[in-house]
C-alpha cells in the first residue's frame, strides 16, 4: 500500500459549484483509509497501533455514521500512539453530525501532519552498515 497525496484544500466554492471536492466519494474514503493504514504499517515496526481500515470502497457504497466513527478512531489511535502534531484538528464527534468540507479537510490534514512527522523521524535515523552484535574497532588515537 502506498501513500496517496491527500486533498486538504476543499472550499465553500467547491460546494457552491458542486465540484468533485464537494462530495465525499469512494475515492476519498479509499485514500483516507489507505493513508491511515499506510501510517499504521510504517509505525508498526516501531510503535504498535491496531486499527481496522476499509480500502475497498466503491461508488455504490455510502459511508455510515459507524464508518466515520471508525475512521476518526483510527486517526486518533495513530496520533495517540505516535505524537500529536502542531496543527492537528480535533475530530472527536464528527460521527454525530453531517460532515462538511472543513471536517473532511481536517481528517486528511491530520493524516498529512502525522505522515510529515513520521517522515522526519525516519529521516533522522542514523544510517549504519553495522549489524546487531557487530564488533567495531576504532583506530588508536595518536599522541603527539
Amino acid at each position: 500500500m502506498n501513500w496517496t497525496e491527500p486533498i486538504t484544500d476543499r472550499t465553500q466554492l467547491d460546494v457552491v459549484n458542486r465540484t468533485h471536492k464537494a462530495f465525499l466519494n469512494a475515492q476519498d474514503l479509499n485514500r483516507i483509509e489507505g493513508n491511515m493504514q499506510w501510517l499504521v504499517n510504517i509505525l508498526a515496526h516501531r510503535i504498535p497501533v491496531y486499527i481496522f481500515s476499509k480500502t475497498d470502497w466503491d461508488d455504490t457504497m455510502t459511508a455510515t455514521t459507524g464508518d466515520i466513527r471508525r475512521i476518526c478512531e483510527g486517526i486518533t489511535a495513530v496520533k495517540d500512539a505516535f505524537y500529536r502534531p502542531t496543527g492537528y484538528v480535533d475530530i472527536a464527534g464528527l460521527d454525530t453530525k453531517p460532515l462538511d468540507f472543513i471536517d473532511v479537510n481536517g481528517l486528511e490534514m491530520n493524516l498529512y501532519l502525522i505522515k510529515e512527522l513520521v517522515d522526519w523521524m525516519i529521516a533522522s535515523f542514523r544510517k549504519t552498515v553495522f549489524k546487531s552484535g557487530a564488533t567495531l574497532f576504532l583506530p588508536k588515537r595518536r599522541m603527539q
